[in-house]
């Protein structure tokens, strides 16, 4: 019996190791920070950035951009788009655009945490102008801009010089009485690449007002 017993589970252990769905590495494209803006006709504009990990590929990385009606319909029409199978599994910034923030539409992270592989410490964060501008940003210090605002919003929240935003911690003041849900503000700066220069204020998913970096520490 005990031989039958070991048997069994060695025969489920295999049958649910087959059940993996396998992921090669070199045929997935990582997407570490999308940007999110009105489109047309009511359409949202993502702009993904996509992490190469060929060593040969003659860049860091790939900006994807595709329209939907729907935040989760952009992954899937930027998939019809690329040789990799983009996934969301290393997205570590989203950057919302001005205008998409004050239709009050988006439920800024309600959408997203439907989806199990994004983090729910992914950082959120806005722009004054078109989030795809900012991501579209090329300079030569800069080799790779997602990487590169994670680490700054990272290291600035760390540092107390900028309000935590993590989708955990939106959502959270969302739903928590008498609070409300902040997010920093990141622009381009000329000499530095990207420069925090303010916080932004909601009431529910509206945007509603903004204050400079001195307000903020208050």
């Amino acid at each position: 019996m005990k031989i039958k017993g070991w048997f069994c589970i060695s025969l489920s252990i295999l049958l649910l190791c087959g059940c993996a769905e396998p992921k090669v590495l070199d045929r997935l494209g990582m997407i570490t920070t999308v940007g999110y803006d009105l489109g047309k006709n009511g359409t949202v504009l993502g702009t993904l950035v996509e992490l190469k990990i060929d060593p040969n590929a003659p860049k860091d990385v790939v900006i994807v951009e595709s329209q939907s009606l729907t935040i989760r319909g952009i992954l899937t029409n930027a998939n019809k788009k690329t040789s990799r199978r983009l996934t969301s599994g290393q997205l570590r910034v989203i950057i919302y655009g001005e205008d998409m923030l004050k239709q009050g539409k988006t439920k800024i992270a309600q959408t997203l945490t439907s989806d199990p592989i994004i983090s729910d410490m992914t950082f959120l964060a806005m722009t004054d102008g078109k989030a795809r501008d900012l991501l579209h940003l090329k300079l030569e210090h800069i080799p790779d801009i997602g990487i590169h605002i994670f680490r700054f919003m990272e290291q600035n929240t760390q540092a107390k010089m900028m309000p935590s935003s993590t989708m955990q911690e939106v959502l959270h003041n969302h739903f928590t009485v008498g609070k409300e849900p902040v997010m920093p503000i990141i622009n381009i700066n000329e000499k530095e690449g990207i420069l925090f220069s303010g916080v932004a204020i909601f009431k529910g998913a509206k945007l509603v007002g903004k204050i400079n970096t001195e307000q903020s520490f208050f």
